[in-house]
């Protein structure tokens, strides 16, 4: 019966937290965890890490389909559109706004929910994944700001494109993103006057909102 409630809430492959099993059972942590235990053992519930599980989505053709991590990656380090507490960042960052096409090894992430004052490297299920706290807390209002800064910061390590083809792309990266002038001017004093000059002589205030 406890499953079965489980099953109404969740979807096939949607990630179910520990935490959040107890609270919508309302049984005891030695309790939850015996129940989790114990449908993963009879492979009515899978593991995808510590204190991570899901139903396993079943294909006709393909058997059951592999878990996807990416919600999991931005339930615990990105947020929501609405409420961000975290962006991608050098390499990984890079590579989305078009400056190399090559894929990153280890997906680099800035967010709030990383209290450390070293960067680290972790593991989620099967994907490496750098993260560091950022350099201003993040909020709705200036984390495409803080996205654009720190490509700018690191552009020139990064990019794989000529000088003129990179200030393009980082222009293009600005008005998809909507940033407007006021946003990069109440986070600059974060990062370094190197970031300043880069942002002038690429001439991203032509395309500021």
């Amino acid at each position: 019966m406890m499953l079965n409630a489980l099953r109404q809430k969740y979807k096939d492959n949607e990630p179910i937290y520990l935490e959040d099993v107890l609270s919508s059972l309302g049984v005891s942590s030695s309790y939850g965890r015996t129940l989790v235990s114990k449908w993963v053992k009879e492979g009515r519930l899978r593991r995808f890490d510590r204190g991570i599980y899901y139903f396993p989505k079943k294909s006709k053709i393909f058997g059951e389909a592999a878990f996807e991590s990416q919600r999991v990656i931005e339930d615990k380090y990105l947020g929501s559109k609405d409420a961000p507490f975290g962006y991608y960042a050098d390499f990984t960052l890079a590579n989305i706004a078009g400056l190399t096409t090559q894929i990153p090894a280890k997906t680099t992430i800035i967010t709030n929910a990383e209290k450390s004052d070293r960067r680290r490297e972790i593991t989620l299920g099967s994907r490496k994944i750098i993260v560091s706290r950022p350099k201003k807390n993040i909020t709705k209002e200036n984390v495409s700001a803080l996205s654009l800064l720190d490509l700018i910061s690191t552009a020139n390590k990064y990019s794989e494109l000529s000088p003129g083809e990179t200030v393009k792309m980082i222009q293009r990266y600005a008005v998809n993103a909507k940033i407007s002038w006021k946003q990069i001017r109440d986070n600059i004093d974060a990062y370094p006057t190197r970031v300043s000059r880069e942002l002038i002589r690429m001439e991203l205030y032509n395309v500021l909102t």
